[in-house]
């Protein structure tokens, strides 16, 4: 029951529930050895790197904290969807940790460690396992299989945690070791863990039923193939619409669809030219082809997905209200709209930013944000204000007034 985010504990693991794991999964493999004749499937899962990071000190003591990197890219996304950007709200349950705004880089440094120490406790517990299993005399008739069921963001766009469709929160290890037959070394083709299934049952000399989504794996193990898929698919649940997003070696498309089968938003982002995720290149005329191509593709392999199959493939092209509002001549229009900071992120943020030439930022500019007290003054919100109008070309217009106070 830790409230602390991370903690170094100097305690035997075996009392961590991951330590105890593993060793009940080593008394499993000593029970299934003792019937050789008996093939056996045994799963055994793990918890951490989950929150709270919490590993045996000396796992800590592996890495130096002058030493960790902190993530290259923390701000935002350029043209943003409004989906794929949270809050952090898994990690600021914990003590210590802001319930807004940015992480301290001292907290970054030490949330990185802590995960860090995760890893290698888990691989240690992982090591025990496969000793165990060699010195039972299975490793040379036993096929492993080492995944995880999702990723997690390290401050990457300012983020901590999972619940994303971006690439930190959705790639995941995949080792499998087929001692048999000899496999290729490493392969950058996208797979889905749907494809597990498919692919222990072709090692294990089993037909899986013809109704499953997964494919094996086998034929890129041995070679055969580059390829069993034009791409790996991800789905996410996020602000009532479901992200369906599809990975490709060189493309992430992703697209939000809401309750009513309607296309909320969508993401396209070139890993080639943009590894980061700096920029949404969706709906971008230049990428029209390459968008549509990824949206069927994107449906071939959607195989259950209900609310996407009945939601369109094309791509809106409409007029931008921006584009309805002049400042030139005797009389200008600006049709604009009012906005607080507590939406930047939000599809409410996103659609004021591509829509509207004309803004008001609510009540983030009123005495009580900007002046709460005297000799107080907290200029942070308004000046950010001004740097997203001059961005984005938008006309601002202060709403109430700064008294003389």
């Amino acid at each position: 029951n830790v409230k602390q985010v991370v903690l170094a504990p100097e305690i035997d693991e075996a009392v961590l529930i991951d330590g105890t794991i593993a060793r009940k999964g080593i008394e499993l493999l000593r029970r299934l050895s003792k019937k050789p004749d008996q093939p056996f499937f045994l799963a055994v899962g793990f918890k951490k790197p989950h929150l709270p990071f919490v590993a045996p000190k000396k796992y800590w003591d592996l890495y130096q904290p002058d030493q960790i990197k902190l993530a290259p890219h923390q701000g935002g996304i350029e043209n943003a969807s409004g989906y794929s950007i949270h809050n952090s709200n898994e990690f600021r349950g914990y003590e210590g940790v802001p319930d807004d705004g940015e992480f301290p880089e001292s907290l970054q440094r030490k949330s990185i460690h802590g995960y860090l120490a995760c890893v290698s406790f888990i691989d240690a517990q992982v090591g025990l396992l496969l000793a165990e299993l060699q010195a039972l005399g299975l490793e040379k008739n036993t096929i492993i299989v080492l995944w995880g069921d999702h990723g997690f963001h390290l401050g990457d766009h300012g983020m901590w945690g999972k619940h994303t469709t971006l690439e930190q929160a959705s790639r995941v290890p995949l080792i499998i070791c087929n001692p048999n037959n000899k496999t290729v070394a490493q392969s950058a083709t996208p797979v889905e863990l749907a494809d597990m299934y498919p692919t222990i049952c072709e090692l294990a000399g089993l037909s899986p039923p013809g109704s499953i989504q997964g494919r094996s794996l086998v034929p890129v193990m041995n070679e055969s193939v580059n390829q069993v898929r034009e791409g790996a698919l991800t789905v996410f649940k996020s602000k009532g619409s479901i992200g369906y997003s599809f990975r490709t070696p060189r493309y992430r498309y992703t697209e939000w669809i809401n309750k009513n089968s309607q296309t909320a938003a969508r993401e396209l982002y070139d890993y080639h030219q943009d590894p980061l995720e700096k920029v949404n290149l969706a709906n971008q005329s230049v990428l029209t082809t390459v968008q549509t191509k990824l949206a069927s593709q994107l449906r071939d392999h959607a195989r259950g997905c209900e609310r996407l199959l009945a939601a369109s493939t094309s791509i809106p092209d409409g007029i931008r209200i921006r584009e309805l509002s002049t400042v030139d001549g005797d009389f200008p229009i600006l049709i604009g709209a009012a906005s607080n900071a507590k939406f930047w992120g939000t599809q409410t943020s996103v659609i004021l930013d591509k829509e509207f030439a004309y803004v008001t930022p609510g009540n983030d500019f009123k005495q009580t944000a900007i002046h709460p007290e005297p000799k107080k003054w907290k200029w942070e919100v308004s000046d950010r204000w001004v740097e997203r109008c001059k961005k984005n070309g938008q006309v601002m217009r202060l709403h109430s007034a700064i008294s003389d106070r």
